[in-house]
């Protein structure tokens, strides 16, 4: 069964190879880098498979060790380590889960790997291009959320490669759509501002939000916030 999983693997591969990815075998996962970001889509399989169930799910990341780097250097940071954004790949868009049975009754097996390529195909690739063009990229975050681009990841983000004005808008605008993370986040900062910075990892929207405006000297919005500063 896990030779089966990691035979389709091995035959998706060379068809992203012509897109400049990288087959990690030992890793089920291919990789692609910039000069800034690195874009990797990783295949996972199951412990509960069966003879007539392989399971074969993708996830798709953007990372940066410049952004690493630049965390590294702060006093203080919200998030660890290289990553940005991503997620399993139907997260990146409006699309509900999807994993493929490599073994799937009445399906010839080219037919599978044809279906799991043009999933990824449809829904990473676009989400990668958007890290080409930083300038746009931080337009869109004070506009919208970004799917799997969570909001402590984005003001990292802003900050690393925009400007700190870029985070104070992506965080005003935020909170503007999510009116229900106003007072949490309050609360949170409060609270930071008596404890100390946390040492724990900080999970949730509200906690980021509180965490980044310490670490990084954000001002600390109105709440509720009265009105969303637009790119």
């Amino acid at each position: 069964m896990e030779k089966t999983f990691r035979n389709g693997c091995l035959e998706i591969a060379p068809v992203f190879a012509k897109d400049g990815f990288k087959y990690f075998a030992s890793k089920n996962q291919l990789t692609k880098k910039s000069k800034t970001f690195t874009y990797t889509i990783r295949f996972q399989s199951s412990h509960y498979n069966n003879a007539q169930h392989i399971q074969l799910i993708a996830h798709a990341s953007v990372s940066s060790p410049i952004i690493k780097k630049w965390r590294e250097n702060q006093p203080l940071h919200v998030i660890h380590g290289d990553g940005i954004a991503g997620g399993l790949v139907h997260l990146l868009t409006d699309s509900g889960f999807i994993e493929w049975n490599l073994r799937e009754k009445g399906k010839k097996n080219q037919e599978i790997i044809r279906q799991i390529v043009g999933h990824i195909s449809k829904n990473a690739f676009p989400y990668f291009s958007k890290f080409e063009d930083t300038v746009n990229l931080l337009s869109e975050l004070k506009r919208n959320d970004i799917p799997a681009f969570g909001i402590g990841q984005a003001l990292e983000f802003a900050l690393c490669f925009g400007t700190k004005e870029d985070a104070q808008a992506i965080m005003e605008n935020y909170l503007q759509r999510h009116p229900e993370d106003f007072n949490k986040a309050k609360k949170e900062l409060e609270k930071y501002t008596t404890t100390g910075f946390p040492k724990t990892q900080m999970m949730y929207e509200a906690q980021q939000i509180a965490g980044a405006i310490i670490a990084y000297k954000l001002k600390p919005p109105k709440f509720p916030v009265e009105s969303p500063t637009r790119a």
